[in-house]
């Protein structure tokens, strides 16, 4: 049973005086009754920070009530639907359909309306044009759109595709970038069509890719689709929605268009050139590249892209010497391999954790020494909190914040009710790209593997055959896959163990030969720190260079931070992310003793 978060003073047991304002001291439930001193009310509360601290030593009790609004922000949230507007047009907001070429016919199907709505990006009532999402006849949320092309959708409402209706049960449909263009589809007569709710964002350095969120909410509606034609806008942001839409849905089934010179969305292809021309490039839609195959008309517009931006390096998780040796980038293939308890699983799950916070990337893991998976969900919330896992240093407001972060990012197998073939879990990882949108996929470590060996095939040759699908993996659904390999049994000199690399690895040099990437976690047995060694880089110097950089490791939290650096707060920039002030997480009072601060 899912424990119930607290936001009440009930709920965590504090009786306040109901005439009680500001701060108040109170008995503290937690303590009270093993006290000698029945009178002492130890408990501070701050009625409008909700929050609590018991000043009697032992005891410290401290935490916070969980803002009821933080509750809807969990995925299985509770949606709120907007009330129908009224049936009303005014002739100025239908003439401007009209002169999109939107006939009264459609723009009566389309139940379209306006009327007054106070828009945040003016700061004022503002009248609107209102385009409504339905889902089962049912209306689900609505876009709000001023004249200067503000727009807004509606509060706490669940997002999906707009026209959702249309393609149910469909073996083919269309999916464009805004309202107006899958309208101007259906005035050409192209009626199984949809559109994203919020656009595109235009990619850039430290930018994760779209993550759609409408698609997890109606990804059943596309599972029978055998053809499905992307008509997003063709400018940069259009095109990578369009290439996160294809990831996600699967480039075998989707095709995409490409319009007239001179135009960049369907509204502009019907209104240069009229309806036929709008069901001729639906119609010629492309289809994205034989994987394997390609000419330079295939990605001419990436290209060009290419030469006038340059090749960007990857996502950087904020240590500034690991950062100029390595970056992260999908559709690559990293082996991290070090000597037993020597922390690279550790180091991985710290770079996995700053990969979300600060890019929203988000990972299936395949953890066979992270059993139950529960164990390995208390080790990422206490490396992305920076707390000891237990309730005396973790209030209730950062646990909650804490299990949201990790239950946003994070798919754990379950090795027990999985098969354990290389085969079997990239499939499991395809389902995952395609319902959620994984940006990596860690599997730790390669030896609980089962070698489903063919006739004659050898161990090395069986390893070389799983390495290329991994690969092959990586590439085609562009997601960073983790490896985690232990070395073969390593020789030991008088300052310690030898430093493994991928030629190490017990099994065959085809670690080393068929991957992109490879790092060493090794400790120093001379100063007990932890380095990091990048022993292979493919995409040099774009993703990175080879070296090391050295590192300190917090046991209480599970975090890294490199020499001379203080242990990096990654909790503000995930709220940043997320549009939330930092004050929402108060800093627990209770602080690490230094004792619990190694290497």
């Amino acid at each position: 049973m899912q424990e119930k978060l607290p936001t009440e003073w009930a709920d965590v047991g504090i009786t306040v005086p109901g005439h009680a304002k500001g701060q108040v001291k109170v008995f503290c439930p937690q303590c009270h009754d093993q006290r000698r001193n029945k009178t002492d009310k130890s408990l501070s509360v701050n009625l409008e920070e909700r929050v609590w601290q018991c000043h009697y030593p032992p005891c410290s009790w401290s935490g916070r009530l969980f803002d009821q609004e933080l509750l809807q922000q969990r995925k299985k949230r509770v949606y709120t639907p907007p009330a129908e507007p009224p049936p009303h047009l005014s002739e100025k907001s239908k003439k401007y359909l009209n002169s999109r070429s939107l006939s009264d016919n459609t723009i009566r199907r389309f139940k379209i309306t306006d009327g007054m709505e106070w828009m945040p990006q003016t700061e004022k009532e503002q009248n609107c044009i209102r385009f409504p999402y339905y889902r089962n006849e049912q209306l689900v949320n609505i876009k709000y759109r001023d004249g200067a092309k503000n727009f807004k959708m509606a509060k706490d409402a669940e997002l999906i595709f707009f026209h959702l209706d249309a393609i149910e049960g469909a073996e083919e449909c269309v999916i464009t970038e805004g309202e107006i263009d899958c309208m101007s589809a259906y005035e050409a007569g192209v009626y199984q069509v949809v559109s994203v709710p919020n656009g595109a964002s235009k990619p850039g350095a430290g930018k994760a890719a779209p993550k759609l969120e409408y698609l997890d909410n109606c990804f059943e509606y596309f599972t029978v689709m055998k053809r499905i034609v992307i008509a997003t806008d063709g400018d940069t942001a259009g095109r990578s929605l369009r290439d996160e839409l294809a990831r996600r849905l699967g480039r075998h089934r989707c095709v995409y268009v490409v319009y007239p010179e001179g135009t960049k969305d369907l509204n502009e292809v019907l209104l240069t050139h009229g309806k036929d021309r709008v069901k001729q490039v639906l119609s010629e839609a492309v289809a994205f590249p034989i994987e394997g195959v390609h000419t330079v008309t295939d990605f001419e517009a990436d290209l060009d892209q290419l030469y006038l931006e340059g090749i960007k390096r990857g996502d950087q998780i904020g240590y500034p010497d690991f950062d100029k040796l390595f970056s992260f980038k999908r559709g690559q293939f990293t082996v991290v391999t070090g000597i037993p308890n020597h922390g690279k699983s550790a180091f991985l799950n710290q770079c996995l954790v700053r990969l979300s916070s600060r890019y929203g990337w988000k990972h299936a893991i395949c953890s066979f020494e992270h059993q139950p998976v529960m164990h390995h969900a208390a080790k990422l919330i206490s490396c992305f909190l920076g707390k000891r896992f237990d309730p005396s240093t973790i209030n209730t407001t950062q646990w909650a914040w804490g299990k949201l972060f990790v239950d946003e990012h994070f798919y754990f197998f379950n090795t027990e009710d999985i098969e354990l073939t290389v085969g079997s879990l990239l499939d499991k990882a395809k389902e995952l790209v395609m319902r959620y949108g994984i940006d990596s996929f860690t599997i730790d470590p390669w030896n609980y593997i089962e070698f489903n060996l063919e006739r004659g095939e050898t161990e090395t040759m069986f390893i070389s055959r799983a390495l290329t699908l991994i690969t092959k993996f990586s590439r085609a659904y562009d997601v960073h896959v983790f490896l985690v390999a232990h070395p073969a049994k390593m020789s030991k000199t008088g300052k310690g163990f030898d430093i493994p690399n991928l030629y190490s690895i017990a099994g065959s040099a085809h670690f080393n030969n068929k991957t992109d990437n490879g790092i060493t976690v090794h400790i120093d047995e001379m100063t007990g720190n932890p380095v990091v060694y990048v022993q292979k880089v493919r995409e040099q110097p774009y993703t990175g260079v080879k070296g090391h950089s050295i590192f300190r490791f917090e046991v209480g939290t599970g975090r890294y931070a490199e020499l001379d650096t203080s242990f990096s707060d990654e909790v503000p920039l995930y709220l940043d992310r997320k549009g939330y002030d930092y004050g929402l997480l108060a800093d627990d009072p209770i602080k690490f003793p230094q004792d619990e601060i190694i290497f």
